[in-house]
């Protein structure tokens, strides 16, 4: 294989794994593939491919070959994911000291010796529900799932003696040097679309799920959401602003009488109790800590209220503050 990461092509391991069909056993050995198992043909016909396969799955969603034409109906009645259509890679002992091997590669490169036009996507997956459902359940687009059940060699909980890291989605966004005068873009774009006359009881763009009933966290860094930086800040790196709201191309999301941040309260957590709302013991703040038309704190303490005409200060001398006409005044 000629790949610097030495990735599995996606059509030689798709053009192996159809011509057998349902392999028993595959192994990895080098950079070379070796597939095991029946190669009956179990019927059908792909159109496109010419690729032999079930073309319906009576009474359970038994997994089939891999891009075949199904038509599924009956019951499964098992409490576990079921891929209709699957590829299998089992017994992965290939030793690869450096870089990542991936089990399935597309390797998609625009132009060449020409210029290309339009708009590209390397993967489009499209769920559309077209019939009325008789049971409860969900859709997920996108399902991505790593496990890590052994130790990786670490001696400890410190970055230093920690080996082993997983992550489930990773997309990487590259503006290299010969992209100029761009309009940008960004690593992931949630897009949500509401019709008129639909219901419901929950939206969000982004949901953070805690599903263990037992909870270790993290020995050094435990968070819901986090921005990091891969290398050393250098000039000009780092995030103009953390988290923004609208820019260039969009207009401002939040609704007029909506929340910019905010615990909505439910009947399952009707009220919590935490230690810090902000938290930012190690940040010196050069400019304002609140900045508002009207109202401002700075880095230092200072408070400014602009148009105020009087905030009367309550408990014992010192304990508050009063603002006349925007002058605070010590109590």
């Amino acid at each position: 294989m000629t790949s610097n990461y030495a990735a599995i092509s996606a059509i030689a391991l798709i053009t192996i794994s159809l011509s057998m069909h349902k392999s028993a056993a595959q192994a990895l050995t080098g950079n070379t593939l070796n597939v095991t198992g029946p190669a009956a043909a179990m019927g059908g016909t792909n159109a496109i491919l010419g690729i032999t396969g079930p073309t319906a799955a009576t009474g359970s969603a038994a997994p089939h070959a891999l891009l075949s034409e199904t038509s599924v109906s009956g019951t499964d009645n098992t409490n576990a994911i079921v891929g209709i259509n699957t590829l299998d890679i089992n017994n992965d002992t290939l030793a690869k000291p450096s870089g990542i091997m991936f089990g399935t590669s597309i390797n998609y490169n625009l132009g060449g010796n020409s210029s290309f036009s339009g708009s590209r996507g390397g993967l489009l997956i499209n769920m559309q529900q077209v019939g009325s459902v008789t049971q409860n359940g969900t859709l997920e687009g996108i399902q991505s799932s790593v496990g890590m059940s052994a130790s990786w060699g670490g001696t400890g909980t410190t970055p230093s003696t920690a080996k082993g890291s997983a992550t489930t989605l990773n997309p990487v966004l590259h503006f290299q040097h010969g992209y100029v005068n761009g309009l940008g873009g960004s690593g992931e774009e949630v897009d949500i679309i509401t019709d008129a006359g639909s219901t419901f009881v929950n939206r969000g763009g982004i949901s953070v799920v805690e599903e263990s009933p037992i909870v270790v966290q993290g020995a050094y860094g435990d968070a819901g959401f986090r921005l990091n930086m891969q290398m050393a800040p250098g000039p000009g790196s780092g995030w103009a602003t953390g988290f923004g709201f609208g820019d260039y191309e969009s207009y401002f999301p939040i609704a007029t009488d909506g929340n910019i941040m905010g615990v909505p309260t439910n009947a399952l957590q009707p009220a919590a109790t935490v230690a810090n709302a902000f938290y930012f013991p190690q940040i010196a703040v050069t400019g304002y800590i609140l900045d508002f038309p009207n109202f401002k704190v700075s880095g230092g303490g200072g408070i400014t209220v602009a148009g105020s005409t009087g905030v009367s200060c309550s408990g014992p001398p010192s304990s508050g503050f009063q603002v006349v006409n925007g002058i605070v005044t010590h109590c």
